[in-house]
């Protein structure tokens, strides 16, 4: 845990995660060589070459430091220090060893030839100008001053231990400890890069499956929104239809010119092709008859006259039904569009029942050269119903109509035959009141001549006395 924490000192969260590797790396080198190599041969020196010693304890001191500066954040320049410090010092360590005039001693030779590899491990290779910055140091001091820094030194001392003592094996150990421990870090910084990579192929086709899932989402969302426009768009054009269709039952007092305005209007407003409306006539309840009222095709009136009986070709089939009847299949002999161009058959024919309360007032009939969409369907049901009841209350009011004309003729008639009593009476009265006077004059004369008698018959009696 604690050397876990070393390995990331300078490492914060808002580094770039490939320079995170990189800062661990460096800090794993420097412990590497500041416990694998330094230290180990400050300890040595101490023992044989005690006038060197400090030499692999700056080395130490300087790769821990290196640590520390990452800490500060200054990456680059722990990297520099720790890519040259090793080589360098080593360098002058073996040149102070070696004799004047000789050649490098092989096992301190072997831990430079160890060191030049740093450079290229805790640089990345698009560091370029770190990377030759430390390669030309390097091979600089390797060929030009590795003689001159021997000869500085006046020397004379006993390099049996290093040629044929334990530090011989130990110093070649140690290169080879450097050699593999950085063939160790490469491979685990390689390692680290592929499960990175592992990880983000990983993350990449999370994140293209949610991004598929997403994009199937967003299809699913468009393909919702313009179903929903479609079916504003439907609604409204339904709703501005109801409103256009209903004015005209409003405005119309004349039936006859209603229903041909009615049904070219539909005609168009549906983009047919040719309609007929049907209405029920129950002028005689033992025989009701479905009556052709008016039809219209290609911009249009067409005069035409047919009668139905119930349960008589679709439009009858349909009067018992009291449903729609849909046909997108036309037998040839149904139906032909006619046309100044010539006939032709429709690819569908709607038949739908105007109804209200249950009641089958008529029926609208309609071919199309395209199909119908349920919407257009759906609107000429609810249309239907608004115009069965123009046509209920039509034939109520004409009804009432024809009532009120009737029961008014009645009345005038009776107030006629009162009026002819009345003058009846009159004469009747007068009549009575003329016999009764004459009665009157009929009994005074009756009494005037029975007076006259009397007086007659007093005259002769007294003659005869």
């Amino acid at each position: 845990m604690m050397l876990f924490k070393i390995l990331q000192i300078g490492v914060k969260p808002n580094t770039p995660d490939e320079l995170k590797k990189t800062v661990s790396l460096t800090n794993a080198m420097a412990l590497l060589i500041s416990f694998g190599v330094a230290l180990p041969f400050y300890i040595l020196s101490l023992l044989h070459f005690k006038e060197i010693a400090f030499l692999p304890l700056v080395g130490t001191i300087i790769c821990l430091g290196t640590i520390g500066i990452n800490g500060l954040g200054l990456y680059n320049v722990s990297r520099l220090i720790l890519g040259l410090a090793p080589f360098t010092l080593t360098t002058i360590f073996g040149a102070y060893l070696t004799p004047t005039g000789e050649r490098p001693i092989a096992t301190i030779f072997s831990l430079e030839i160890a060191f030049t590899v740093v450079p290229f491990i805790i640089f990345r290779i698009k560091e370029r100008p770190q990377l030759i910055f430390s390669t030309l140091i390097i091979l600089v001091s390797s060929v030009f001053f590795t003689k001159e820094i021997s000869d500085f030194f006046d020397k004379d001392l006993d390099l049996t231990v290093l040629t044929d003592g334990y530090m011989f094996n130990l110093s070649i150990m140690t290169a080879l400890l450097i050699s593999c421990g950085s063939i160790f870090f490469l491979s685990w910084n390689n390692e680290i890069a592929k499960k990175e990579q592992k990880e983000l192929v990983k993350m990449m086709d999370v994140q293209n499956e949610e991004l598929k899932q997403s994009e199937e989402t967003l299809k699913s969302n468009l393909k919702q929104v313009h179903e929903n426009q479609e079916a504003e768009k439907q609604r409204n054009w339904a709703t501005e239809g109801m409103a256009r269709f209903g004015n005209l039952l409003r405005k119309n007092q004349n039936s006859e010119e209603m229903f041909d305005e009615m049904v070219s209007g539909i005609t168009r407003y549906l983009e047919a092709n040719q309609s007929a409306l049907f209405l029920v006539n129950r002028n005689d309840e033992d025989n009701i008859t479905i009556d052709l009222k008016s039809c219209y095709a290609y911009n249009r009136k067409k005069f035409l006259e047919k009668s139905l009986q119930p349960g008589q070709g679709l439009v009858g089939q349909a009067y018992y039904e009291k449903d729609i009847i849909y046909m997108t299949n036309v037998p040839d002999s149904y139906l032909q569009i006619t046309s100044g161009l010539g006939e032709s058959m429709p690819k569908s024919v709607l038949i739908v029942p105007l109804m209200v309360n249950e009641v089958v007032e008529g029926f609208f009939e309609i071919a199309s050269f395209e199909e119908f969409e349920s919407h257009k369907v759906e609107f000429l049901q609810n249309l239907g119903e608004s115009i069965a009841s123009f046509i209920n209350i039509n034939r109520i009011n004409t009804k009432t109509k024809l009532l009120l004309e009737e029961t008014q003729q009645q009345a005038e008639e009776m107030r006629s035959q009162e009026e002819e009593m009345r003058q009846n009476m009159e004469e009747l009265q007068a009549t009575q009141e003329e016999m009764h006077r004459k009665e009157t004059e009929y009994v005074e004369r009756i009494k005037q001549l029975e007076s006259e008698l009397a007086a007659l018959k007093g005259d002769e009696s007294s003659r005869a006395a």
